[in-house]
């Protein structure tokens, strides 16, 4: 996971720096939507892969994305499973 935030970090200081009149455009306001979820996920995802976490923390959070999932011993799970169960939006409710 700290590569994946040193690189989030590195793409967030570097669109910082982009010039102001990018702001205009749709595709500014994307990234840097995209750039600010990505960094609210990563936490969440850091805390989600360890060990402790056991299926009935998977249970709870699929509960709180009103959404299913097979996590658990499941090799084909992805990231983007967790993207589209719009896992920003109760990202506070998930880290509780």
């Amino acid at each position: 996971m700290e590569p994946w935030q040193d690189t989030m970090e590195s793409y967030a200081g570097r669109f910082k720096k982009l010039p102001g009149k990018l702001r205009d455009y749709g595709s500014f306001t994307q990234l840097r939507k995209e750039i600010e979820d990505f960094q609210t996920i990563l936490p969440l995802l850091s805390e989600l892969s360890k060990d402790s976490i056991k299926a009935r923390h998977w249970d709870e959070v699929m509960k709180i994305c009103n959404t299913t999932f097979e996590v658990v011993g499941n090799p084909e799970f992805k990231l983007q499973s967790l993207l589209e169960a719009d896992f920003v939006s109760v990202s506070e409710e998930i880290e509780k």
